[in-house]
């Protein structure tokens, strides 16, 4: 997906790429000198690229990494070459939150050391009645009864329990993991033994603004609670919870008609009490140089900053979607791919970003 800028029509023309689509800054912009560029050490040893010259070209692109957006740009001659990105944050509200809401000064995201979350059926409160859980994340298949989630994403968590009567239920729940949930709540539910179920959403310091309710796929009202009466088979509840900053999740919970306890509650316990490390707007960079490869993720970078000096509006490409700017300043470290090298780096740059 490497495209050369074109100097025909200026120096650094941009090529997007958005869902391995190829779109392009349909209008030439008033630039008289390059306009992306990066320069700095890398252990030392001092680096420039500039788009247009000496057969450097860029691309700026957006992709989904775990479930969570990811705006890129990458300088390259073919040879020597520098990638450097943002991962997107506040992702438990609606939309895209770059540009408006990037900090001033963040970080550079780094591999976690330990798992971020511990997912296991003998954290369920029914867990006496339950003989045996199946974990798939994303559709793929992860591990039974305890598994551990590793990485930062969003990830659509399925949990397939077979009780001790030998019965089977299923039940799904999206999970934000290493990125910051700015508000928190869970479906419960009280089952009487006349069948009337309740059902509420147990909030934390956000309080929820409305709630909508569904039964088995079925809208049933838009309510703080939902109450109603069941049959003994089991029921699919979701809520779409709508939190008075503006967060917007939804939950669900799989209830067991007869009133047995083969329940299956929603995963919010687990994804409430994952480890602290926040993604959210982090900075991930992979170098090429010299013959090797340097990546940040892999690298001690407690200490790393990354100070965004600039962002502006820069254009429209051929979808009507905005091109932005970015200009930083990063001071981190960088593992050699394969080795235990590692070097620090310092780097001023600046480069594009596609925002739906």
């Amino acid at each position: 997906m490497k495209t050369k800028f074109t100097t025909v029509f200026f120096l650094a023309l941009i090529f997007l790429f958005s869902s391995c689509k190829k779109e392009v800054v349909d209008e030439p912009l008033a630039e008289t000198t390059p306009v992306f560029r990066a320069d700095g050490t890398i252990g030392g040893n001092s680096f420039s690229m500039i788009a247009g010259k000496n057969n450097f070209f860029m691309n700026t692109m957006s992709s989904t990494i775990d479930g969570v957006d990811f705006f890129f740009g990458s300088l390259s001659d073919g040879i020597t070459e520098l990638e450097m990105g943002i991962y997107d944050g506040k992702i438990d509200f609606t939309g895209s939150s770059l540009p408006q809401d990037l900090p001033e000064y963040g970080s550079v995201a780094m591999n976690p050391s330990q798992p971020l979350v511990f997912l296991s059926k003998d954290l369920f409160p029914n867990k006496m009645l339950i003989e045996e859980i199946i974990w798939y994340v994303d559709d793929l298949f992860v591990g039974v009864n305890s598994i551990s989630l590793n990485k930062p994403g969003k990830f659509n968590v399925c949990a397939v329990v077979t009780f001790n009567d030998g019965s089977s239920s299923m039940l799904c729940n999206e999970m934000i993991v290493g990125f910051s949930k700015n508000a928190i709540g869970q479906v419960r539910h009280l089952l009487t033994p006349n069948g009337n179920l309740q059902t509420w959403i147990e909030e934390g310091q956000v309080p929820v603004q409305s709630v909508k309710w569904f039964v088995d796929g079925v809208f049933i009202i838009d309510a703080m609670n939902l109450e109603r009466s069941i049959n003994e088979e089991n029921h699919l509840v979701t809520a779409e919870i709508n939190f008075s900053n503006g967060v917007k999740r939804t939950k669900s919970v799989l209830i067991d008609g007869s009133n047995n306890g083969y329940f299956i509650d929603d995963f919010s316990f687990f994804e409430n009490n994952s480890n602290t490390i926040h993604w959210d707007f982090n900075t991930s960079i992979s170098l090429k140089i010299n013959g090797k490869q340097y990546l940040s993720k892999t690298a001690p970078n407690q200490n790393s900053t990354v100070h965004v000096t600039d962002i502006v509006y820069y254009g429209k490409n051929a979808n009507g979607n905005a091109v932005f700017k970015i200009s930083a300043d990063v001071l981190c470290n960088l593992k050699e791919v394969g080795t235990n090298v590692i070097l620090p780096f310092n780097c001023s740059t600046v480069f594009g970003i596609e925002i739906d």
